[in-house]
């Protein structure tokens, strides 16, 4: 049988593996940062067998019933710090440790050259520890502790590259949003503590959670604490902090911003940590959702609702995360949808079923984003070939999350439309019923590539954007890269795509930036190529190009870097979008201390209406 010590363990050994990558690695050994990552993978994976062991004694049925640790008393409530073991929380063990430890090692190939590698592994360490903290917790108020530091957590890891400002603001949207919910939750709790003195008087704590559920139950002795309507709020208020949390509809609008953060936060996020948290409070308090048919009520039709509605939010979007993140919206709409109509077991297997193909394809996006150095699905295409593992697992996640059999997403999400479809008598038949309308309607959500903006744009106004918001903290005046203009201001505008354009500005500066590593001086030049068409040259006086790398410096997956880090120069794209999309041409000069690239635009490039060949190759 497993012991109270393996079971604090679990928790205690990210924890740890945090306490040694922010307070010893960082500050005294940042150059040696590998090590952050290879502690944290063996506390990982050791919690990992933990876990593994600690699901065998639930199978088997042995008792783990601990004494908890009193901590405070206040009144007739006691704040302890305790375990709750049983088999949701042996269960969300394993799906957090397993999931976790595969997007660490993952992480490792990932952040290689990050110079903040080891933070990076401290934050994950203690997003970890604090949803472990979170599944084991007894006490409502310990729960609530953990609850909050997987916020924090998250809100540090979708901000990690804080000097970007949308990071940033999303970081700040994320913990703003989530923290709304909360407000309901606390709300919750404050009832309870109020509540105290008639928990004691039957002999209950009043945040102990197993004892919420007793006061729960109408044949129980303290069933009138929390009967009639005084149920259905506090049923409500735990369900508003699931929503923030699991990004039900309203609170469902932090969660696509939060791609700012690196990938394998996405896949932490979106898989086993945050957004799986909500989905497992209302699971944690279903004994007392139970006995409210107004909280199931709406819970279902919250859930039904966000289902439909994300899947359609994902349809348009052309950022392969940004699809992914609504496709999440939509399946924990599922989940939520289901412990509204009372399934409890097909909600939690969905949970786990959606944490495997959906890590899955986060990570996919990532080895993409790193072959093609973009996340524009436009530009994606002919991928097969050249990523022929990464097709395969991509193509099973997606079929998994699509529902088809004998795959896991089959089984799980078969059995919530199935159990909405049978009914369960929680809830009236037209809550079924509608349920199932809507979450029959999301599962058919499918990706397609949207249109960039066709319209008329000033070249200069195009260029000036770009090295504005982008590189504006590198590039002008008192920066480290000088920036030098010779500009036609006799030219007319472009009929073209201005955002496919940006993306082209974009990659060639950072590419000139990097090859003067950071500090020289960066020419624009804009002219008149012929009465068509019009010249835009963007030099930088780094090292130059060898004449080999010139000849393929704009095929698939040319890198100058290692692999694993990156494409390097990533000009594909680039080429993509001025050779086929806008019929012009891309060249390069280069020789030591001065490389140009020309970029030959049409005054009108194809309308949108004409078949587009972007993707395609070279």
């Amino acid at each position: 049988m497993v012991t109270e010590a393996v079971i604090w363990a679990i928790f205690l050994l990210p924890l740890g593996s945090f306490a040694f990558a922010a307070l010893v690695v960082r500050p005294f050994f940042n150059r040696y940062s590998l090590i952050s990552g290879l502690v944290t993978i063996a506390a990982l994976g050791t919690a990992l067998g933990f876990s593994i062991w600690t699901l065998r004694s639930v199978i088997l049925g042995h008792e783990l019933v601990f004494e908890p640790i009193e901590w405070l008393e206040v009144g007739g409530a006691t704040i302890e710090f305790g375990l709750l073991i049983d088999p949701l929380t042996a269960v969300m063990l394993i799906v957090v440790t397993s999931v976790s430890l595969l997007v660490q090692i993952y992480s490792l190939g990932y952040m290689k050259g990050d110079p903040s590698f080891s933070r990076y592994y401290a934050y994950m360490s203690l997003f970890t520890a604090a949803m472990l903290g979170l599944v084991i917790s007894s006490n409502i108020i310990q729960l609530y502790m953990f609850w909050e530091l997987v916020g924090v957590s998250s809100y540090l890891l979708i901000g990690f590259w804080h000097e970007r400002p949308a990071a940033a603001a999303a970081a700040k949207k994320a913990f703003i949003i989530t923290r709304i919910g909360d407000v309901g939750f606390l709300i919750a709790i404050l009832y309870l503590f109020t509540q105290a003195d008639n928990f004691a008087a039957a002999g209950l704590n009043a945040f102990h959670i197993p004892d919420i559920w007793e006061a729960a139950r109408p044949e129980a002795a303290a069933g009138a604490i929390l009967g009639g309507a005084v149920l259905t709020w506090l049923a409500l208020g735990i369900f508003a902090g699931a929503a923030g949390k699991s990004g039900q509809f309203p609170l469902h609008t932090w969660l696509p911003d939060a791609m700012e953060g690196p990938t394998p936060v996405s896949a932490l996020i979106h898989a086993a940590t945050m957004v799986a948290a909500g989905v497992f409070l209302v699971a944690r308090f279903f004994p007392v959702f139970e006995h409210s048919p107004d909280a199931m009520t709406v819970v279902a039709l919250v859930g039904a609702f966000t289902a439909i509605f994300a899947a359609s939010m994902g349809l348009v979007m052309n950022d392969i995360k940004r699809v992914m993140a609504y496709s999440t919206v939509s399946q924990l709409g599922y989940m939520m949808a289901a412990l509204g109509l009372g399934l409890y077991a097909p909600a939690i297997f969905h949970l786990v079923t959606h944490a495997a193909f959906k890590a899955l394809l986060f990570l996919g996006a990532g080895s993409v984003n790193h072959a093609t150095g973009t996340f524009d699905m436009r530009y994606m295409g002919g991928l097969r070939k050249v990523m022929p593992i990464t097709y395969i697992l991509m193509v099973v996640a997606s079929l998994s999350l699509v529902g088809i059999i004998p795959l896991a997403g089959f089984w799980s999400k078969d059995e919530i439309l199935l159990g909405a479809w049978n009914g369960t008598g929680l809830v009236g038949t037209w809550v079924s019923r509608v349920t199932f309308s809507a979450l029959l309607a999301g599962a058919k959500q499918y990706s397609q590539m949207d249109r960039a903006e066709y319209q008329s744009a000033n070249v200069h106004e195009l260029l000036y954007s770009t090295v504005k918001t982008i590189f504006g903290d590198k590039v002008g005046k008192d920066k480290p890269v000088e920036l030098v203009w010779e500009k036609d201001t006799s030219l007319p505008e472009l009929l073209c795509y201005p955002g496919d354009l940006n993306q082209v500005w974009t990659n060639i500066i950072d590419n000139a930036i990097q090859a003067m590593d950071g500090h020289g001086t960066l020419t624009i030049r804009t002219r008149r190529e012929n009465e068509d068409m019009i010249r835009v040259e963007i030099g930088d006086t780094g090292p130059g190009i060898s004449e080999d790398n010139i000849e393929r410096i704009f095929t698939p997956f040319f890198t100058t870097k290692p692999f694993g880090e990156g494409t390097g120069l990533g000009l594909d794209l680039a080429w993509q979008i001025v050779v086929k999309k806008h019929l012009g041409n891309l060249s390069v000069q280069s020789k030591p201390g001065d490389t140009t690239f020309i970029v030959c635009l049409p005054l009108q490039a194809p309308a949108p209406d004409a078949p587009m060949t972007a993707g395609e190759g070279v």
